[in-house]
C-alpha cells in the first residue's frame, strides 16, 4: 500500500483545561472520502481546523505526505495551498463578483496568469451549474449557490486534500441537495476529502470510511455499510437511533 496522504499521530487539542481532541490517530489514503460524524461539541470541526493549521495543537504530529503541518513553519503558506477548506459560512468577499472571488488566491498567492485561471474557473462554474453567475455578487446568490462558488474557489487552488466543515448547516433544506451533489461528484472523481456532516444519508452515500467521534476520541472507524448497519459501540448505536427516530417522526407528521 502506498504511503498515506494524511498522517495524524496522537493529536491532542485543548482549550485551557478542556480537552477537545484526545489522542487522535489516523491515516487517510489518496482518493479516500472520509466522513466524520458525531454529536455537536465532540470535536469534528476542531479536527478540520487543526489539520489546516487554523488551531494550535498541544500534542502529536500531523503530516501531509512527508511535510509536517506546523503553524510555526515558514512553509505554512505553501502547505495551506495543498489543503482546501470550505466552511459553512461561505466566506466570499461581498465586494467581489463570483469570478473575482475565485481568481483572487490563485493569482495573488500562486502567481498564476489571469487567463489560465479564468478559463479553469469558468469550466468549474459550468460543472456546478453557476457559469451564468460568474459576474454576480454574493448578495445576488442563494445560499446553495454561494456554497457551490466557495467549493469552486477551493478547487481552483489545486488542493491535494479538501476539508468540508458542515457545508450544508446554514442552508435551507431545498438548497442542501445541490451542494451535496457537487461533493458526490468530487468523490466520483477520486478527490481526497474529509467531510464533517450531520446528513447521514449523504454520509452513507459518499463515504469510503466513517469516523465516529465522541468526547474527543475516534471510537469507530469503519466502512459506511458496517457503521450504519452494525455499529460496534453502544454510543454509536444511540447516535444513529436518534437520526432514525427523527426520520420516522418526519414521515408520520
Amino acid at each position: 500500500m502506498e504511503e498515506p496522504l494524511l498522517t495524524i499521530k496522537h493529536l491532542v487539542k485543548r482549550y485551557g483545561d478542556q480537552m477537545i481532541l484526545n489522542d487522535i490517530s489516523l491515516n487517510i489514503q489518496k482518493g479516500q472520502a472520509v466522513v466524520v460524524v458525531g454529536s455537536s461539541g465532540c470535536g469534528k470541526s476542531t479536527l478540520l481546523r487543526c489539520i489546516n493549521a487554523l488551531e494550535p495543537i498541544q500534542g502529536g504530529i500531523m503530516k501531509l505526505g512527508d511535510q509536517v503541518i506546523d503553524r510555526e513553519s515558514k512553509s505554512l503558506t505553501g502547505l495551506r495551498q495543498k489543503i482546501g477548506m470550505v466552511f459553512q459560512s461561505y466566506d466570499l468577499f461581498p465586494h467581489l463578483t463570483v469570478l473575482n472571488n475565485i481568481l483572487l488566491a490563485p493569482m495573488k498567492v500562486q502567481r498564476r496568469k489571469k487567463g489560465e485561471v479564468t478559463e479553469e474557473a469558468m469550466k468549474l462554474l459550468e460543472r456546478v451549474g453557476l457559469r451564468e453567475k460568474a459576474n454576480s455578487f454574493p448578495r445576488e446568490l442563494s445560499g446553495g449557490q454561494k456554497q457551490r462558488a466557495a467549493i469552486v474557489r477551493a478547487l481552483c487552488m489545486h488542493p491535494e486534500l479538501l476539508l468540508f466543515d458542515e457545508v450544508t448547516a446554514a442552508l435551507d433544506p431545498e438548497m442542501v441537495r445541490e451542494v451535496l451533489d457537487v461533493i458526490l461528484d468530487l468523490a466520483a472523481q477520486g478527490r481526497t476529502m474529509i467531510i464533517v456532516t450531520h446528513e447521514m444519508q449523504f454520509a452513507r452515500a459518499v463515504a469510503d470510511r466513517v469516523l465516529f467521534l465522541d468526547d474527543g476520541r475516534i471510537i469507530e472507524d469503519e466502512p459506511p455499510e458496517i457503521f450504519f448497519e452494525n455499529p460496534k459501540t453502544e454510543r454509536a448505536k444511540q447516535f444513529l437511533n436518534t437520526f432514525t427516530f427523527h426520520a420516522v417522526k418526519k414521515q408520520t407528521l
